[in-house]
């Protein structure tokens, strides 16, 4: 995008000067004798346009002043806040140069035998800031995240990650057990999180990591289930994971670490929404959505018979398998300039 350098003054001898100077420094010098049809012109495309020259007295055929230049910054500045405004003219009085202040000229250039070095020298520091802009909004742009991916709150630009995403999302509004594989790092929790936010369910995202319980039943058990004091044992009434996301969605990470009698009474709540509390013969019900999460080798845990085949059949209704960077190393730079960017939000320092 070629950057434009707009002059608008009725004085045709000031516009001929400025297209000798500035002839050499830009490609694109447009000319106008009034600000109402530079307006216009801007408007077709206000993000090409580095900085703006205009006179202060426009006046008509009898010499009558008809508009002040002044009045008309704020609206170039609202096509565009990057676009300079200069004032370039020959009224030196007080009251010019007050009103050119309050409407927040970008600079005040007096017409006579050194204003056109001031000319060009303003002219080139505009198109250089241009340029960089330029420069950095390519680089930016490289990072953009494709809608999916950015719905679901993860960063990428490739193709098989956006896959991933869509399926997600699309998942998010059924009723439907999810199940999430891929390996450590590509993003299985933040992808639940996205499912549960897509999804418009009214209670909580609740979460639990079937893998820190070093395939101790009882405390995932107690965990999932809560648990109730009976008669013969010391046990206090807890609430479970399964009623806390009642409405809302539980997410079950690392589940191929779950113990099989844990499978067992997950099975049974998936069935039909009922389950009992550890210690409690009393059926009771909740509608919380569950979302698991495992690795590849989920299967062959089926095929070994370490994890229930029935129940691996009713969490894989909605299956998503989440891409390694092995696969996607386009996403790589992305990523990089990810970290980056937070790296620097973090300390305050601009990247």
């Amino acid at each position: 995008m070629k950057p434009r350098v707009i002059v608008i003054d009725d004085d045709k001898i000031t516009e001929d000067i400025c297209a000798e100077f500035l002839e050499e420094i830009s490609e694109s010098v447009d000319f106008f004798n009034n600000p109402v049809d530079a307006l216009k012109s801007a408007k077709l495309n206000p993000f090409n346009i580095a900085i703006v020259f205009m006179d202060h007295n426009f006046k008509n055929k009898s010499g009558d002043i008809v508009a002040y230049g002044s009045d008309y910054i704020s609206d170039f500045k609202k096509l565009n806040d990057t676009i300079k405004v200069i004032m370039i003219s020959g009224d030196k009085s007080d009251e010019t140069l007050r009103k050119w202040f309050i409407a927040k000229a970008d600079n005040c250039i007096f017409k006579g035998d050194d204003c056109w070095s001031k000319v060009v020298e303003s002219s080139r520091d505009a198109l250089r800031e241009f340029e960089i802009r330029e420069n950095l909004s390519k680089r930016r742009s490289k990072f953009l995240v494709p809608e999916p991916i950015k719905l679901m709150n993860m960063v990428g630009r490739s193709m098989e990650l956006e896959k991933a995403c869509d399926m997600l999302i699309k998942a998010a509004p059924t009723k439907h057990t999810v199940l999430i594989l891929g390996e450590t790092g590509t993003g299985k929790e933040l992808s639940a999180k996205g499912v549960h936010k897509l999804s418009e369910r009214k209670g909580k995202f609740m979460e639990i990591n079937c893998g820190q319980y070093n395939n101790n039943d009882t405390t995932l058990e107690a965990e999932l289930f809560g648990t109730e004091k009976g008669k013969f044992t010391d046990v206090s009434n807890t609430i479970g994971l399964i009623e806390a996301a009642n409405e809302g969605t539980l997410f079950l990470d690392e589940i191929h670490n779950m113990p099989m009698r844990v499978q067992q009474k997950l099975l049974r709540f998936l069935e039909d929404g009922s389950y009992r509390k550890s210690g409690s013969t009393d059926i009771k019900k909740s509608t919380a959505r569950i979302v698991c999460a495992g690795n590849s080798k989920l299967k062959d845990l089926v095929s070994s018979g370490d994890f229930m085949p029935d129940l691996y059949y009713r969490i894989n209704r909605i299956c998503v398998e989440l891409p390694d960077l092995n696969s996607r190393k386009e996403d790589i730079e992305v990523l990089a300039y990810h970290f980056l960017k937070k790296f620097g939000e973090d300390r305050e320092i601009l990247i």
